[in-house]
């Protein structure tokens, strides 16, 4: 997959998909914690849950991880959450240039939380 072709695909995809950051500890949540998981991808709700208590070094290649699974779910029909995966995702973060663009992608879609501010409020205008 080239990273125009990942890129546009995501521009395309992402305006579908709710963002909300949670406690991980929480019932619905734990199984996914105690298993080292950071995020999860709920494709029939369109939502993505990441866990508000991420370490911030584990942030990037997360959100790199997510967004991958959303773009070979979609163009692939295949739900992916596999060492392929995630190798992936730690070798898109291993560029600057490449983090630089997830960051763009994720400010677009109101997906980058900031200190002090609502998270989730360009997000919140988008949902019906």
């Amino acid at each position: 997959m080239g990273l125009e072709e990942m890129i546009s695909a995501l521009e395309a995809i992402l305006p579908g998909f709710s963002v909300h950051y949670v406690d991980f500890t929480e019932e619905g949540f734990l199984p996914y914690r105690l298993r080292g998981i950071g995020a999860v991808v709920r494709f029939d709700e369109r939502e993505i849950y990441l866990d508000r208590d991420l370490p911030p070094a584990e942030e990037e290649v997360t959100w790199a991880h997510e967004l991958l699974s959303i773009y070979y779910f979609l163009s692939e029909g295949v739900i992916r959450h596999d060492e392929e995966v995630e190798a992936e995702a730690k070798e898109l973060v291993k560029s600057e240039e490449l983090r630089e663009l997830l960051r763009r992608l994720r400010e677009k879609f109101g997906f980058f939380p900031s200190l002090g501010s609502d998270r989730m409020a360009k997000n919140a205008k988008r949902r019906p």
